[in-house]
This record gives C-alpha cells, structure tokens and sequence, in this order.
C-alpha cells in the first residue's frame, strides 16, 4: 500500500494531485504552493513493515515585486528611503538610478534589508530608481522619482 503526505503535515492538493500506477504522485499546474518535501510510505499488507522515501519538490517562479518603492520629494541634506522587496525563488534585487550603474553604496547610501537608504541628499541624486528584482526565471522592475529640492532661503550653486 502506498500513501503520500507532505513533511510539513500540510495537505496535498487534492484538485491537481493524483496517486496513479504503482503508486507515483502527480500534480498537475504546478505553482510555488506546491513546493515542500513530499513523503512516500510503502506497506506490506497486512503487516507494520514500512519504508518510507522522501522527495523535495521546488517550484521555479519569477520574482515579484510585493512592496514596490514610492517617488518622493525630499529637501537638500534630508533623506530618502525607498523600499523593494521582492519574492519568488532566489530573488535579488538590485537598487539602480535610470541611465546611470547600479547605485554605489557609501556613507551616504545604504541598504537596510530592502530598504535604499540615501542620506544627506545632494542635487545630483535628484533621479529615477529603479527597484529590479531577478532570478532564473525571470526578472520585474518598479520605478521610483527622488526629486531634490533646494531651500528657497538660499541660492543655488552657479
């Protein structure tokens, strides 16, 4: 007798599961609630002999982006923060200002987990970001404006 259950007693999707043959788990459209260790269970009738085997089943998804960074209007010498926080299989994410490189961390920049953090702003961070998350499947972009103002009490640079 063959039985299948999931190692982290969740239930096994009865719509898309189905026990076929000798006793092979099949799930069909497969999605990332799927993923987990599967446990195989075989008994001898009408005895307690058991074997039992394990399978790990990890489902490939593209990232998505779940909080996505906010534009924002912030004075000289203030700061910014802009969150991208992605999931999906193995995402990394990767803060960018638009038309320039990857954003170069620094005293002034940091990142906090899946926060960009830019303090003591300057003009010449006034820019796009862009939140872009990546895996092999696939990858998602938000974007977000840090506009710079300059105090009306004093006057621009030359």
């Amino acid at each position: 007798i063959i039985s299948w259950s999931r190692a982290d007693s969740k239930p096994i999707d009865v719509y898309n599961a189905k026990v076929l043959g000798n006793g092979n788990l099949v799930i069909t459209d497969v999605n990332a609630k799927h993923s987990g260790v599967y446990l195989c269970r075989a008994t001898t009738p009408g005895t307690r002999n058991h074997t039992t085997a394990a399978a790990n089943l990890t489902v490939l998804v593209p990232p998505t982006i779940v909080e996505r960074p906010e534009s924002q209007t912030r004075p000289r010498a203030g700061t910014a923060r802009f969150m991208c926080q992605a999931e999906g299989r193995s995402p990394t994410s990767h803060p960018r200002a638009e038309e320039r490189e990857e954003v170069h961390l620094n005293g002034r920049i940091k990142m906090y987990n899946s926060k960009l953090v830019i303090t003591q702003i300057i003009p010449e961070d006034d820019a796009i970001y862009q939140c872009m998350a990546e895996n092999e499947q696939g990858s998602v972009l938000s974007l977000a404006r840090l506009i710079v103002v300059m105090s009306e009490d004093r006057p621009s640079a030359p």
